[in-house]
């Protein structure tokens, strides 16, 4: 045969239906995806926020220094202290507030307390602040998000 007659000859792909093969290859495909999908993820393996990695300055405001909070360790171990700046929660001076932690990543006040307040950290570098204050002499909501810089 010459090269010129093997040109003009149609060509054909031949299939070997071999259901035994096609059942093998999905089960492998659907086994695979199963342990990917439960396989750990980097975010998954983080784990709970530690008091020594929150401590020091959360950020309300890039633009203004005073709307800075400030966490610090607390008395005892898994609490914080937060100081919360005066134009945050209305006061003429700032507050502090000694949190406990509830879960984690979470911080709260003791129930009971006067004012109710949470820390929450959603992220390695950004937190929610929480604060209530319902009394005869008055009634504030902060509700903060913070980053630390």
């Amino acid at each position: 045969m010459t090269s010129s007659a093997h040109s003009r000859l149609p060509s054909r792909v031949v299939t070997v239906h071999a259901p035994g093969l096609a059942w093998l290859a999905w089960s492998v495909t659907a086994l695979m995806s199963l342990a990917l999908l439960l396989a750990p993820h980097p975010v998954r393996a983080a784990g709970p926020a530690r008091v020594a990695d929150l401590v020091g300055k959360w950020v309300a405001d890039k633009n203004d220094p005073a709307s800075d909070y400030v966490v610090a360790a607390g008395p005892s171990a898994d609490t914080l202290l937060i100081t919360a700046p005066a134009k945050s929660v209305g006061r003429p001076v700032a507050q502090t507030f000694t949190l406990q932690q509830v879960a984690p990543g979470e911080f709260a006040t003791a129930k009971g307390a006067p004012v109710r307040v949470t820390f929450k950290v959603t992220s390695p570098r950004h937190a929610s602040f929480h604060r209530l204050e319902n009394n005869p002499k008055s009634f504030g909501i902060t509700y903060i998000l913070l980053e630390k810089p």
